[in-house]
């Protein structure tokens, strides 16, 4: 007589840990004026907290100031929103964003070419 021994079903659960969305690493406002003339105001994150400074381009030359350090990233991006209120008030128009990158061109035909055909 032979005897079959059972052994219990394991049953293994995961758990599933919820996870903060990441923190950039910058972020900053765009002003452009008339001609060549840019502003960007951003913030950089750093292993102290963040720093925040005003880059001024003209004639494709870029001069950085008004750096200061913040704790907070809500700290930094006060201190932005106030310079962006003051270049407003100064002239500056506010950059809208690019959307992520270069424009794509638009479709060259709707639909498929014959062989040899010039579209």
């Amino acid at each position: 007589m032979s005897t079959t021994t059972t052994k219990p079903a394991t049953v293994e659960t995961k758990q599933t840990v919820a996870v903060a969305p990441k923190e950039p690493k910058s972020f900053g406002i765009r002003f452009a004026a008339r001609g060549d003339l840019g502003l960007w105001l951003r913030a950089v994150r750093t292993k102290a907290g963040w720093r925040t400074e005003v880059v001024y381009r003209q004639a494709k030359t870029n001069t950085r100031g008004m750096s200061a350090e913040h704790a907070t990233a809500d700290a930094a991006r006060a201190a932005l929103e106030r310079h962006a209120e003051a270049a407003a008030k100064l002239g500056w128009a506010r950059k809208e964003s690019r959307g992520g990158g270069f424009a794509r061109k638009p479709d060259a035909f709707a639909a498929l070419p014959k062989p040899g055909s010039k579209r």
